[in-house]
């Protein structure tokens, strides 16, 4: 898990965040483990997308977190991308949906959903250092569609950046992709 401290004189509290995929991933405590996204999206059941996210919710709030660093939300555009099993499938629309009742689920139980990676994070070899060249109207049409879909029906609290940049530019630096995610 991640802290960040309190700044008491701005009246910000502590803030812990964990990592997710599955479950809650905060050491060495014991979580449950619940079926992947991709097993969660095959079901094309919204109901058990948003119960699934409940369930973390409820377990990440008994753990003492205040934010799951997930779901994540990438396409599946690779069978060698290391993540797939996080993210719920190639189609924008099942991924974004099935994914924005994961997140309302979750934040029904007061603990913050994040979702990751904004945008076109397809592998994690390299990743700090790899470009993904994508035309703009793959990037409309594919990648941002899902998080479209998922900000739409989840409202999250919070949205993290990829690491990987898009046509030669870090994402979180990328103006145009987060001024498109702004809206």
């Amino acid at each position: 898990s991640y802290q960040l401290n309190a700044i008491e004189r701005f009246g910000i509290p502590n803030y812990v965040m964990a990592d997710a995929g599955a479950g809650v991933r905060i050491f060495p405590a014991f979580t449950t483990w619940y079926p992947s996204a991709l097993s969660i999206a095959s079901s094309w059941d919204t109901e058990v997308a948003y119960m699934v996210g409940e369930a973390i919710g409820n377990e990440a709030k008994v753990m003492g977190v205040d934010c799951q660093l997930g779901p994540g939300l990438n396409l599946h555009r690779s069978v060698l991308a290391g993540r797939n099993s996080e993210y719920s499938s190639e189609d924008p629309f099942l991924s974004g949906v099935m994914t924005g009742h994961y997140v309302v689920g979750m934040q029904s139980t007061g603990t913050h959903a994040d979702l990751k990676h904004y945008v076109a994070n397809n592998q994690e070899t390299n990743r700090y250092n790899m470009s993904a060249n994508v035309s703009e109207r793959v990037l409309r049409e594919l990648y941002i569609k899902n998080f479209g879909y998922a900000i739409k029906i989840g409202n999250p609290k919070t949205i993290m950046t990829s690491y990987n940049k898009v046509n030669g530019i870090f994402t979180s630096n990328f103006a145009d992709l987060i001024r498109v995610l702004r809206e």
